[in-house]
């Protein structure tokens, strides 16, 4: 099953489809952002030049996430097409609480988004394929 949903997804992407990445849960407005969307957020870069796209906080922002003294008791599930999962706090997620960014990055055939988080000393919360974004908040 998870391998058709890769042939598909390849398909669409052979079709031009634009991709895209879906934002819910616990945020003011669920969306579905497309690729065209994406560039036109600020761009961001990992600091080895090696992935390139938007920066995660800027996406979940434009779905209204909350930051500051919210992302405390908050966390996103990252999923990929494949049903990989991957766990962020919020408070890693937001500078102004880590010092740091998790950066959302479209690859350079334009094939695939996927989550690299630039401070992990391994990529085993790198989801690539990157389809659903789900804000989850502990505590309201």
């Amino acid at each position: 099953m998870q391998y058709s949903i890769v042939l598909l997804l390849a398909a669409l992407s052979c079709l031009g489809q634009e991709l895209f990445v879906d934002v819910s849960g616990d945020v003011k407005q669920p969306l579905r952002i497309v690729e065209s969307e994406l560039r036109k957020l600020p761009e961001g870069a990992s600091a080895d030049g090696k992935y390139r796209g938007v920066w995660l906080d800027e996406v979940l922002a434009k779905a209204g996430a909350e930051f500051g003294k919210a992302t405390i008791h908050s966390y996103v599930v990252a999923e990929g097409s494949d049903g990989y999962k991957a766990v962020y706090a919020m408070s890693e997620i937001d500078p102004s609480m880590s010092g740091s960014r998790v950066l959302l990055a479209i690859d350079r055939e334009g094939k695939q988004l996927r989550l690299v988080d630039p401070h992990d000393k391994k990529a085993a919360r790198g989801v690539r394929r990157l389809a659903k974004l789900e804000v989850v908040a502990l505590m309201r």
